[in-house]
């Protein structure tokens, strides 16, 4: 299963840094920068993941939490998933959301609009995280103490 999740970080990663290449005329930003590392992150967690090294369930843990909410409330829109996302949630204009995204993607926006736009979870970081977290807490629970 970790090393499945290895592959998906890796793939992820990719597909993220593909898609901001191919978005035309990105102005360098805070945004793109974020999103790199983003995605670069995703690419090392995947490569750790898939030669068993600890921190990579660290690094997936933290990309994956990120992936859970998007949202546009308050003038700030987050979206940021890869390589895929089940989301379910609310959006204003079709009231209930159940969607499913194949890809990465990410974005950052401030506005001033202080509407509401838009608030889902995605399901398959919720799972993958949850997943990881309990593989995280056994390797916790096997180290042994530290000498007093």
């Amino acid at each position: 299963m970790i090393k499945a999740i290895g592959v998906y970080q890796l793939i992820g990663g990719l597909m993220g840094i593909i898609y901001l290449l191919m978005v035309e005329a990105i102005p360098l930003s805070y945004g793109l920068i974020l999103a790199t590392i983003i995605f670069l992150l995703s690419i090392i967690a995947g490569v750790l993941l898939l030669t068993e090294n600890r921190y990579g369930i660290i690094i997936t843990l933290l990309n994956q939490a990120l992936q859970v909410l998007s949202f546009s409330l308050l003038g700030i829109e987050i979206i940021n998933y890869n390589p895929a996302s089940l989301e379910l949630g609310y959006n204003v204009d079709s009231a209930l959301v159940f969607d499913f995204h194949i890809g990465s993607k990410f974005l950052l926006n401030f506005t001033n609009s202080n509407e509401f736009k838009f608030c889902t979870v995605n399901l398959s970081a919720l799972m993958i995280f949850i997943v990881l977290w309990k593989q995280y807490q056994k390797i916790d629970d096997e180290k042994p103490p530290l000498a007093e």
